[in-house]
């Protein structure tokens, strides 16, 4: 399989669903990791990585309720918002997309975007 998307790009605290650019087929092999730091405007918090607060479930206020709150996650246009936090492999399958591509976006698991600092820079690979 050749890699068809090698590419890095900086999600911030401030992004909602980040329009990667990146479209994506079914049977594509997808490999992204991610790094940085944010502050997500929560007082008297520290900072945290992708992974976001992990140990603790976010609630239905977010994205992805259940996710670690303030992780880095991802969403398909024709889909649900799922958990990459530091890194996600996996194969995409969708069986309602046939031959068709759909895009991804990026984002923070965060209900309210913008009150906080910081950024996660993201490597996404794309092999088909």
């Amino acid at each position: 399989m050749p890699v068809v998307v090698d590419k890095f790009l900086t999600v911030t605290e401030h992004d909602n669903d980040k329009d990667t650019g990146i479209e994506v087929r079914n049977g594509d092999w997808i490999d992204i990791s991610a790094s940085g730091r944010i502050w997500a405007g929560v007082w008297f918090t520290s900072e945290n990585g992708p992974n976001g607060w992990t140990g603790w479930a976010a609630g239905e206020d977010k994205p992805l309720p259940g996710a670690p709150p303030f992780s880095l996650i991802g969403k398909m246009a024709d889909g649900e918002y799922f958990y990459i936090g530091a890194g996600l492999r996996r194969t995409y399958q969708n069986a309602t997309l046939g031959p068709g591509a759909t895009r991804l976006y990026l984002t923070v698991n965060d209900d309210k975007h913008g009150n906080g600092t910081g950024a996660f820079t993201v490597r996404i690979q794309v092999w088909r």
